[in-house]
């Protein structure tokens, strides 16, 4: 079994662009993924373009092009796929980390498929397959989903779109436009969203496409309805789909369990901000997984920077292929645990 410089979990934009940065350096990286290349890009609604422009998207020296100003979802799979395929990445994918044993210089990762050994780990997992759970009766009702895809099916349907940020509101409009009877619930006063989201959201409250109950919450999810609490008390809403678009978190069990802490409130992980090493020597963060349940605070446009920045700190401490041993405690994470 070789020892590999870098094992990166993840082929996300963030671990590719982490493993395109191992590359340049003459390193030996592998990138571990659980599911499909960029799963979370590819699990993104069908129609959806991203905010920013192609340049944003970038990763390593590759350059995007896309037909508009914001590339669609399709355009984005397209080019990481392109990418990896052009610089050789070595990918696993459907294969799934276990556990990280070991120690800096001698990692021992377990996986679905055996062991793999690396001189340093780089966590890149995101946040998305870990939903916001509503906590109410029926939420494992096969009618909810937290996650959206195309608005086609819903047609004629009643929906309820749970939610007060982008992601409910592209769906609630989506969703109208397709013919579905939308009921947009919201435990807010006002809504989070992007002025295009919330203006074309708006416009549809207006024609009374969609229907929204604000500081509201629901309750109970049932077969063919929705218990929600309103200002107005206890509503049941006739219903055939509930989208909770509540956001997501990092995966924290699978840190914890493999000794990675967290931050004394627990909503994220603790890391350097100048190497991103997490309070576990030789286990490096890149990508939203660091932003623990604040996901909207990372972006592909930053994370895709995040390779050179631990690179830049497995330099500082020695030459890759010396690292070994565990590393000094770096003072900054001891006075963050307390």
């Amino acid at each position: 079994m070789s020892l590999r410089d870098a094992v990166i979990i993840g082929a996300g934009p963030a671990g590719l662009a982490c493993a395109l940065e191992f590359q340049k350096n003459e390193a030996d990286a592998v990138v571990v993924e659980k599911d499909c290349l960029t799963s979370t890009v590819y699990r993104f609604p069908d129609q959806m373009r991203f905010f920013s422009s192609a340049s944003g998207l970038e990763i390593g020296d590759f350059r995007m092009h896309a037909e508009g100003n914001q590339p669609t979802r399709g355009e984005a799979i397209r080019y990481y796929r392109e990418v990896v395929s052009q610089a050789r990445l070595d990918i696993r994918q459907r294969e799934t980390v276990l556990s990280i044993d070991g120690v800096p210089g001698n990692f021992h990762l377990r996986t679905s498929r055996g062991t793999v050994r690396a001189r340093q780990v780089v966590v890149a997992t995101g946040y998305y397959g870990s939903p916001n759970l509503l906590g109410v009766p029926g939420e494992s009702l096969p009618k909810v989903a937290h996650y959206y895809r195309d608005a086609h099916p819903y047609f004629g349907s009643d929906v309820v779109v749970i939610g007060g940020r982008n992601s409910a509101g592209i769906v609630a409009v989506e969703l109208a436009d397709a013919g579905a009877r939308v009921t947009l619930v919201h435990r807010g006063d006002r809504f989070g969203m992007k002025p295009a989201i919330r203006a074309a959201l708006e416009a549809r409250i207006a024609s009374q496409q969609i229907q929204v109950l604000m500081r509201s919450r629901v309750t109970a999810i049932h077969q063919f309805f929705v218990a929600v609490d309103t200002p107005r008390g206890e509503r049941e809403i006739a219903n055939d789909f509930v989208f909770a678009m509540t956001g997501y978190h990092a995966d924290f069990e699978f840190l914890t369990r493999n000794g990675i802490p967290l931050s004394p409130c627990g909503d994220r992980p603790i890391y350097d901000p100048e190497t991103l090493e997490s309070g576990r020597p030789g286990v490096y963060f890149a990508g939203a997984v660091m932003a623990g349940v604040y996901t909207h605070e990372i972006a592909i446009e930053s994370s895709r920077h995040h390779g050179a920045k631990i690179m830049a700190g497995i330099s500082s401490k020695s030459k890759l292929g010396e690292m070994c041993g565990a590393a000094a405690p770096d003072p900054r994470l001891d006075a963050a645990l307390g």
